[in-house]
């Protein structure tokens, strides 16, 4: 099998460690993924389910910090 690539995003309040994220993390190895990438970022805000505008900034805030330098990198 070829070159395997696992990708966990984690949401605001729900981090790579929470146990959803932690098992598909443990599975990936499990099945030889040859690369796990446990995205990692922080944001602070509050109230931002069903604001559209709060929601377009959380994203890019938290794009840029995906982009620039915040993840976990682990092989099996």
């Amino acid at each position: 099998m070829g070159k395997r690539l696992a990708v966990i995003f984690p949401g605001i309040g729900y981090h790579c460690d929470k146990p959803i994220l932690y098992y598909s993390r443990k599975l990936a190895k499990e099945q030889e993924y040859k690369e796990i990438i446990s995205l990692e970022y922080s944001y602070t805000g509050k109230n931002i389910r069903g604001n559209e505008k709060k929601m377009q900034e959380v994203f890019d805030v938290l794009y840029q910090q995906a982009k620039i330098h915040s993840y976990s990198y682990t092989t099996p």
